[in-house]
């Protein structure tokens, strides 16, 4: 198992390794200033520090931590220009699939993006604000009376830079709160992939949402605690009928041309990558072929392969040949590592 899917370090250690996404790459080499898209964000503990789970040096639970961040995340999707699609949050590290529109907020009314912005500040720690504070209406007021400060948030409000420190940032002092010490939680930099076509985003989403299963911490995807699909699920015992309407974000106002499967499809698809990633767990998932794969033309050994192993195939985008040409181009490169691997 590679070291990207194991659910925590063994004990001898204790040091993170660098990220493999990208990790020499400045950020405006991967982001695209002012384009929309979706991209995959993962971030890793620093100073053998525990971010959910059992810690085995010290025996100490932390599983409250993922409330923290779950709950996080979707506060954050209804400030920033962001869709939430997938997440999952393991011992030392966390990943998100979010789609981001930088030009959306430009498109907000002042006192709205006051409004967002304030939040945002209001609730640096867990748990919602209260509507009715009288510190976050002044704030407000003073921000809608300074045009140029406006215009400044609403870049960082279309930023997938801001949403991961204001993610990160609140998380850490929570932990370091916690442990009674202060200093870095997190790596300095979080790892960011573009995801450039329907395949990539429905790959990483894959790749995402099977963490637990890929590293032994779940067997089903019932099981597979704090997760995406394990929301997904949730909703769907609620109202069955929604398993047959397309695939759509969990939280945020972004709608991009994302991904065009049901979320019975996805489902399905799910089900036999998790199968055939694990087959040491033979019967626990159904491993019928979905019909998605012919749809996305995706032999089935590739695509396990794919999703099984995403950073050693892809380091700094995720794509077809094509779309990765044009993004090489668009970035000012010769060629995109994992082109070898992507599709035709």
């Amino acid at each position: 198992m590679s070291h990207e899917d194991r659910g925590h370090f063994p004990l001898s250690e204790y040091t993170p390794r660098p990220n493999l996404s990208h990790m020499g790459y400045p950020r405006s080499h991967t982001v695209i200033p002012g384009e929309p898209g979706f991209f995959h964000c993962h971030s890793r503990c620093v100073r053998r520090s525990w971010l959910c789970g059992n810690d085995p040096l010290t025996g100490r639970n932390f599983d409250h931590r993922r409330d923290w961040i779950e709950q996080r995340l979707l506060d954050l999707a209804n400030s920033f220009a962001v869709a939430l699609y997938a997440w999952a949050l393991m011992d030392n590290h966390c990943h998100v699939v979010l789609a981001v529109d930088p030009r959306l907020p430009f498109e907000w009314p002042d006192s709205d993006v006051a409004s967002r912005w304030c939040r945002l500040s209001a609730s640096h720690r867990r748990g919602f604000p209260d509507p009715e504070n009288k510190e976050r209406k002044q704030r407000e007021a003073e921000l809608l009376s300074d045009p140029a400060r406006l215009e400044t948030i609403r870049q960082r409000l279309g930023s997938v830079s801001w949403f991961n420190r204001y993610l990160k940032e609140a998380i850490a002092k929570e932990a370091n709160a916690e442990d009674g010490c202060n200093g870095h939680f997190w790596e300095s930099r979080f790892g960011c992939q573009p995801l450039l076509d329907e395949r990539a985003i429905l790959t990483c989403m894959t790749y995402v949402d099977l963490n637990p299963i890929r590293a032994g911490a779940a067997i089903t995807l019932d099981n597979s605690s704090f997760t995406s699909i394990k929301r997904r699920l949730e909703a769907l015992a609620v109202d069955p009928a929604e398993i047959d309407n397309p695939l759509t974000p969990l939280a945020g106002t972004v709608r991009l041309s994302g991904p065009t499967v049901s979320l019975r499809s996805y489902i399905e698809l799910l089900q036999w990558t998790g199968q055939r990633q694990r087959a040491d767990k033979r019967g626990v998932i159904d491993p019928a072929t979905p019909s998605i794969l012919l749809q996305l033309r995706a032999p089935p050994d590739r695509w396990v392969g794919l999703t099984g192993h995403l950073f050693h195939r892809f380091r700094v985008a995720v794509g077809g040949k094509a779309s990765l040409g044009s993004f090489a181009r668009r970035t000012n490169r010769t060629r995109i590592q994992g082109n070898t691997y992507a599709w035709d």
